[in-house]
């Protein structure tokens, strides 16, 4: 099987959704994600304004308007945590289902590789260890997002799609003994790693889109994964 394009794997990752199968999943986790993590943001939120009220003993219930005030201003927090959470609380949904999805890909069965026996235990370290060099590696570039105008959103697309295609690739390669190891796979897929990473981060970045991309990119780096390991059985 011969690599394929960005633009090949694009249209082959999308092109699933297609299907009865991957297109419900995805319906099911985009619920999940959306109830679940707008019914956190919701309690949050109230939680930061109770307890901000109680403390200044502040009194809203006498006053129409500024009770209206409240509504509006806990509504808009909600959210505004919403945003946030969601799209880490999508990534964590997406890896928990991701060897699910993996193993319901086209030409899954003719992958002769074996995963090791801890195979999700040894995805599910590599995923937390990319998280926390992720938080790292952001917040050392802190400095140049707050002050460099105009080349912080440059830096933050180039350095996040950059760790989020390795994290979201590098958990199903590192699932399967193979001879190569995953530096080489890293190596070999610079290109696409590089330029697929951006443009989903990007994606991210828009407030609508944002929340089905998560699901879309674990599509399309089981895909290429997949491509990989068929090539090294070829060799």
């Amino acid at each position: 099987m011969k690599s394929k394009t960005l633009e090949e794997l694009f249209q082959s990752s999308l092109s699933l959704l297609g299907k009865k199968f991957f297109l419900i999943i995805f319906a099911l986790s985009l619920l999940v994600n959306f109830f679940f993590v707008f019914y956190i943001a919701l309690h949050v939120s109230e939680f930061i304004l109770d307890f901000i009220i109680d403390y200044f003993s502040l009194n809203f219930d006498s006053n129409a308007f500024f009770n209206y005030v409240l509504i509006v201003f806990r509504f808009f927090l909600s959210w505004i945590l919403f945003s946030y959470i969601v799209i880490p609380f999508s990534n964590l949904m997406c890896g928990l289902i991701s060897d699910f999805i993996f193993d319901k890909l086209p030409n899954r069965k003719n992958l002769s590789t074996p995963r090791f026996k801890n195979s999700f235990l040894l995805s599910i370290l590599f995923s937390l260890r990319s998280v926390l060099f992720s938080i790292l590696a952001n917040i050392a570039a802190l400095p140049i997002y707050l002050f460099v105008p105009g080349g912080n959103f440059v830096l933050f697309l180039l350095l996040n799609g950059y760790l989020f295609s390795r994290e979201l690739s590098g958990c199903f390669i590192i699932q399967y003994k193979t001879n190569e190891d995953l530096k080489l796979f890293y190596n070999q897929e610079s290109a696409i790693l590089l330029s697929s990473g951006v443009i989903f981060i990007f994606l991210i970045s828009l407030p609508l889109v944002r929340y089905v991309i998560p699901f879309i990119a674990i599509l399309f780096y089981a895909n290429l994964s997949l491509i990989y390991l068929k090539n090294i059985e070829k060799k």
